[in-house]
């Protein structure tokens, strides 16, 4: 549906539904987290951090906070342009339906 054809009415409820969801993906995904994931987390960090400068983490943080993060696994961070550009090509492929020139 193209912008100009959309009333005031529809457009605040489709602003508030984008806000409610950008809002709710937030705060699941630090529901998500465990205290014990986000204390690990926070280790990884700190040695990679303590390393760059050339100190010694055990001496920091304790043979077991290093050893803990040295086994963590690697996490990939979510990416919020990959995310953009894939809301962005879902909206272009909605729009497509109202052009004339319709793959489908």
């Amino acid at each position: 549906m193209c912008v100009s054809c959309l009333s005031n009415g529809e457009f605040v409820a489709m602003n508030a539904a984008l806000a409610a969801g950008a809002v709710a993906r937030g705060v699941g995904a630090m529901r998500a987290s465990t205290p014990d994931e986000r204390r690990l987390a926070r280790d990884v960090r700190t040695v990679a951090f303590l390393r760059g400068l050339d100190l010694d983490p055990v001496a920091i943080l304790g043979a077991d906070a290093v050893r803990a993060a040295d086994g963590a696994p690697a996490r990939r961070a979510p990416s919020l342009v990959a995310d953009a550009y894939a809301r962005w090509r879902w909206a272009l492929g909605a729009m497509r339906s109202q052009s004339l020139v319709s793959p489908q």
